[in-house]
């Protein structure tokens, strides 16, 4: 069975990835860090693309086989996204994402790609 060590998300706004980096690190049960910042015993990573269409942040944590996330993506979403008043779209499985708003709502929804981002079709 091949198990994903990995999640992705997307932010509306651009928030600085030294806040993401520690909004994660403070709510996984492991630390990850960026190409850019390094963080001490950190076991996963986080690869942050800013986007000029849709969705302005696209980030990607990565971790070992060895590692079993106390979180899955949605949460993780809800989480962020009372910590950063935006709306975040995760990915939870292949075509299968998430739209979680600051009001606490998470709505199934489809997305489409655009030429440099993504966006929820509405």
């Amino acid at each position: 069975m091949n198990e994903e060590h990995s999640m992705q998300f997307f932010l509306s706004n651009l928030i600085p990835e030294d806040k993401i980096i520690n909004e994660i690190n403070s709510v996984l049960n492991f630390l990850v860090e960026t190409i850019d910042i390094s963080v001490k015993n950190s076991v996963g990573f986080l690869q942050v693309m800013e986007y000029s269409e849709g969705f302005k942040l696209g980030c990607l944590i990565s971790w070992p086989e060895n590692v079993q996330p106390n979180l899955d993506v949605k949460e993780l979403g809800e989480l962020l996204t009372e910590k950063f008043r935006c709306e975040i779209l995760c990915e939870a499985n292949d075509n299968e994402w998430y739209l979680v708003k600051p009001s606490g709502e998470t709505t199934k929804v489809t997305v489409k790609s655009l030429d440099d981002g993504i966006a929820v079709i509405t």
